[in-house]
Parts: C-alpha cells; sequence; structure tokens
C-alpha cells in the first residue's frame, strides 16, 4: 500500500468512511494480511474492526491521537539529494534556529552511508515522561506509524546530553539515529560493546524503571543515559559521531565510521531545500481509497461462507 500526498482538501483528515475495503487473494501486491484467531474475527464487523486497527497504528493521520489536536498549524517538506523529511507541527512555529537544525540534521542525514526509515516527523504540543529516567522525554521513535514525535522539552534552550550542542538539534539527530539502525545492526552493535540481558539480576532505578539491557563497559559509554540500553547507546554515540568525534569511545567511533562514514555526514555543507506551507496551505497524507486485504486463517480453522466485505 503506497501513501500518496494529494491536493484535495487540505483541511480534512482522512477517517476510514473514506476508504473502501476490498478482499483480494493472497499474495496480492500491497494487500494487508488481516489474521483471523477467533470466529468473531471472520465476521463483517470483526474484518473491519481489524482492517481499522491495522491501518490505525501504521498511518498517523488515523489516529485519534492526532486528529482530536486539529490541523496542524505548520508543514514543511525538506529535500536534500535524494532524502526528503516531511514535518507536521502541532506546536507552536518553529523559530529560524530551529528551522536551521532541522536542515542541518536532514543535511547530515542525506549524506550517511543508510537509509533513514522514519521521513516524518510531528511536533507534539503535549508532553510526555521518559520512562528511562523519569525526566521530560525529548523525543521518540513509532515503528509502527513509523514517525518521530518530538516533544515540547525537546524546544527548550539548553544544553543537550551531549554538551556541545543544543537540545532541539540534537534530539533531531538522537532520534533520526533510531532509525537508521535495524534490528541486524542493533544485534552486532550490543555484540560488539558487551551488551547483554540480566533477566534475573536488573537494575532497578529510582524511579520505578527495570533495566534488563546492561552494558559490561558502562563507563565507556558517552553519556549516563546512554547506559539504559543498547539502543540509546547507538543513538548517543552517533549524535557524539557527529558533534564530539574526539570524545567518543574510539572503538564506538570507527564502528559508525565503517558503518555510516560518518566523519564524512558530519561535514555535509549542500543544499537543503525547504518547502513550508501554513494555514490552509497545509496538506495532510492520505492513503488511496480502496484497500486490499486478505485473511489469513490458522490451518485448524475452517470458515464457513463467510460474508463480503463491502
Amino acid at each position: 500500500m503506497s501513501i500518496e500526498t494529494t491536493i484535495g482538501d487540505p483541511n480534512l483528515y482522512q477517517s476510514f468512511k473514506d476508504l473502501k475495503f476490498v478482499e483480494v487473494s493472497e499474495g496480492v501486491s500491497g494487500a494487508l494480511e488481516i489474521p483471523i484467531i477467533r470466529p468473531e474475527d471472520n465476521t463483517l464487523q470483526g474484518l473491519h474492526t481489524k482492517i481499522e486497527d491495522k491501518l490505525g497504528k501504521t498511518h498517523w493521520w488515523l489516529m485519534d491521537y492526532w486528529r482530536e489536536k486539529g490541523l496542524p498549524g505548520e508543514q514543511f517538506v525538506f529535500k536534500a539529494g535524494e532524502l526528503e523529511i516531511e514535518v507536521f507541527n502541532f506546536h507552536t512555529p518553529l523559530t529560524p534556529s530551529e528551522l536551521a537544525a532541522f536542515q542541518k540534521a536532514v543535511g547530515i542525514f542525506a549524506n550517511v552511508s543508510g537509509s533513514l526509515k522514519h521521513r516524518t516527523f510531528l511536533i507534539d504540543d503535549l508532553q510526555a515522561v521518559n520512562v528511562h529516567s523519569g525526566e521530560d522525554l525529548n523525543g521518540e521513535n513509532d515503528p509502527n506509524a513509523p514517525i518521530i514525535k518530538i516533544q515540547p522539552n525537546a524546544r527548550r534552550d539548553i544544553p543537550h546530553r551531549i554538551a556541545e550542542v543544543g537540545n532541539f538539534p540534537g534530539t533531531l539527530i538522537h532520534e533520526g539515529a533510531h532509525s537508521l539502525a535495524d534490528e541486524k545492526f542493533k544485534e552486532g552493535w550490543g555484540k560488539q560493546f558487551g551488551w547483554s540481558l540480566h533477566l534475573d539480576a536488573p537494575i532497578r532505578h529510582p524511579n520505578g524503571h527495570v533495566q534488563y539491557d546492561i552494558a559490561a563497559e558502562p563507563a565507556r559509554c558517552i553519556t549516563e543515559y546512554a547506559r539504559f540500553n543498547r539502543d540509546e547507546d547507538f543513538a548517543e554515540s552517533f549524535l557524539a559521531s557527529i558533534i564530539a568525534p574526539e570524545r567518543l569511545d574510539p572503538e564506538r567511533l570507527a564502528f559508525l565510521q565503517r558503518r555510516f562514514d560518518v566523519l564524512t555526514a558530519r561535514s555535509f555543507n549542500g543544499a537543503v531545500d525547504v518547502i513550508k506551507r501554513s494555514g490552509n496551505e497545509v496538506v495532510l497524507p492520505r492513503i488511496p481509497e480502496t484497500v486490499l486485504f486478505y485473511r489469513r486463517e490458522p490451518k485448524a480453522y475452517i470458515r464457513t461462507a463467510p460474508p463480503p466485505v463491502q
């Protein structure tokens, strides 16, 4: 299923009422797999519910959380080389320095030997708490949507944990780094730098967070936050390799250089084009109105005359 941006009516969120669900055979390109677990899943209402649930988790504009906020006040499209990043801002307008931070981050990732999986940033107006530290969250990745959410705390005029950079530009690069790493790379990073699960002897933090992923040599992590798990170790290390490579553990820097060519990426000086839309110019994304799906049933379950889906 491809996501297409249409000019249409930019003031309206697409809703499930706009969509038509069409059942096809397994193997048809772009069709959703709908698992049939219980008999009620095989009813008309059950199928609709499962399709809507799946779409709602993978397309942010179909999520009630964002729809209830109304329209974003700003939309930006950043382009550098083959990389295109879209930003929807539900908070106060971006400042010139924040806009410049986005341009720099996009330029860096355009020059990285890898590809961002999450290319939509949503700037939230509500603050969440970081489950690791118990402090206000800067940002987070939603691997299902896929989106990168930027929290209000990221916009405070304070240094990032990597103190050589401000909190906002540091957050953009840190969160972008999360979407560079696939599971295979994470496993390699964890093995290389001594991360392992300790289910019987976790670290219990004062805020109640229980940490099972523990580094063999936490002193080599660039920040205290990097000690929470291998994923945060990687994202903090990636940011440090761009901003302050001289302070990063040399083995980590060499690892990142081999995989992402970070020392080249940090010196990006090419053009980053920006398109800005605001008010009625904002164009919300949409999916094609016809949604294809097929049923996936356990072999032991035999359905009888399922109803057609309208």
